[in-house]
């Protein structure tokens, strides 16, 4: 509530280490690492209902959902033209799964979201899934439990680009979409959300610059989800607090 905690470590000393504890007035006291517990990261996504986890193979990655109740485990493959999925996540309820398919890690063609029940992946049943296409580099979160945001980028990056061509798209529930941020984008990061549900977040190359080195060009815009936009901020790096 009004301090936190610290390790400090040396890499060239691998016994070397401290804890140290902040308050909020700045005074800085060495204390117990007992007196600091620091939480683990969870290995997996894990909501009320069902685990997503990823495993890496040669040439990609898959995605697997299982039930933590009947431990029944599925790789998310709705045919055989899905050869890895590059992302998948979880409506906020946990009742609905979105997830990218592409045919090669290298291909161009039959790149598509599914966005369907979970109940359904667990029955093999993917014939009532929406399904959106999207070029490259997808990147996707669930605004709420009927609608999501996805970043795709235009094509592919040049040796030495450092930002991506790309769309952010607002994608309902029944497939219906809403271009937000105009294709060809020059999106370095995002989007994010905000914890009310009404904008998010992204960084762009701002406006006008025809230098085409990320240094010192960085913009973060704050959208709201009707198109309107709030603010521009130069900076390269933001996030939401409340």
């Amino acid at each position: 509530d009004n301090s936190f905690c610290y390790k400090e470590i040396d890499v060239m000393r691998p016994t070397y280490k401290k804890f140290w504890r902040f308050d909020l007035a700045g005074n800085k006291n060495e204390t117990k690492e007992t007196n600091c517990p620091f939480p683990n990261p969870p290995e997996n996504l894990v909501t009320q209902k069902y685990i997503l986890n990823e495993s890496t193979y040669q040439g990609g990655y898959e995605s697997k959902i299982k039930n933590p109740d009947t431990n029944e485990e599925v790789i998310l493959k709705p045919d055989s033209n899905c050869a890895f999925v590059p992302q998948a996540v979880l409506s906020l309820n946990g009742e609905r799964i979105a997830f990218a398919c592409e045919l090669g890690k290298n291909e161009l063609i039959n790149k598509y979201i599914y966005i369907l029940p979970v109940k359904d992946v667990f029955l093999r049943s993917y014939e009532k899934a929406v399904k959106i296409a999207y070029e490259n580099d997808p990147y996707l979160q669930w605004i709420d439990d009927g609608q999501l945001l996805l970043k795709s980028a235009i094509g592919y990056k040049s040796v030495g680009e450092m930002w991506n061509t790309a769309k952010i798209l607002l994608i309902k529930l029944d497939g219906s979409q809403q271009e937000l941020v105009p294709r060809g984008t020059k999106i370095t990061d995002g989007p994010v959300i905000a914890p009310g549900k009404n904008a998010f977040i992204y960084e762009t190359i701002a406006e006008g610059k025809s230098n085409e080195s990320r240094e010192g060009n960085e913009e973060i815009v704050v959208m709201s989800l009707d198109k309107r936009i709030l603010y521009r901020i130069h900076g390269t790096y933001a996030k939401w607090i409340r």
